[in-house]
């Protein structure tokens, strides 16, 4: 599985553009009206994108050059005798990453860090939360610049969340489409003369499969309701 992620900032020449973004304003507040559906009481969660796609989950700032990943994974668990749950986590798990298009290899560091998403909200579309231990942020750590992610409850706000479609080939499953302001912290190298808080958003979709068994090998139902 790959995944691009997208960064004006990440381009040198494009960087001084987004100097004077502001730090994205964060709505934790939307209220769960819905539920994630399994078809075990232990899931199995695999996340699928296709990189070049709509189905292609990655970080954008206004334009911008693109970050790849020639590897990405997208993996969680759930487990709950009644079968339903108000939220997913999805651990990331990215490699091999370049930008373009002088194809510079660097590192996106997940440091234990994981993607919540949160089921429909009452009203609006739903959050997702980056959920990392105390200290700990997504670290990117580009030649030229290091941008971090810390700890956030982004979405739940109309065009600026998560929205969810379930699938079914014999088996349901689902798309989550995903489109959210990211605060992110700019450090080292040329982001020294940018100030440390900027906007991105996380854009894209992630298709999610469940299976009953740890080898991912016997397909078992999920749906959002």
């Amino acid at each position: 599985m790959t995944m691009s992620i997208k960064l004006k900032a990440l381009g040198l020449g494009l960087l001084a553009m987004v100097a004077m973004s502001a730090f994205a304003a964060m709505n934790a507040g939307a209220t769960v009206s819905g539920h994630f559906v399994t078809g075990s009481e232990h899931t199995f969660i695999t996340g699928i994108v296709q990189k070049g796609t709509t189905h292609d989950l990655h970080f954008v700032s206004e334009g911008g050059s693109e970050i790849g990943c020639d590897s990405s994974q997208y993996t969680g668990t759930h487990k709950s005798v009644s079968k339903t749950t108000t939220e997913l986590t999805i651990t990331p798990a990215w490699d091999q990453c370049y930008t373009t298009p002088d194809g510079t290899k660097f590192g996106v560091h997940e440091n234990g860090c994981d993607l919540v998403f949160k089921s429909r909200a009452a009203l609006g579309e739903a959050t997702v939360n980056v959920n990392c231990a105390s200290g700990k942020k997504i670290v990117i750590t580009h030649p030229s610049c290091e941008i971090s992610v810390p700890t956030q409850t982004v979405g739940g706000q109309l065009n600026n969340g998560v929205t969810y479609t379930n699938q079914n080939d014999g088996t349901s499953w689902v798309t989550m489409d995903v489109k959210v302001n990211v605060a992110a912290e700019y450090h080292n190298g040329f982001c020294v003369f940018l100030g440390t808080n900027h906007t991105a958003v996380m854009e894209g979709a992630v298709t999610v499969t469940g299976f009953s068994n740890a080898a991912h090998s016997v397909r078992t139902s999920i749906s959002a309701t």
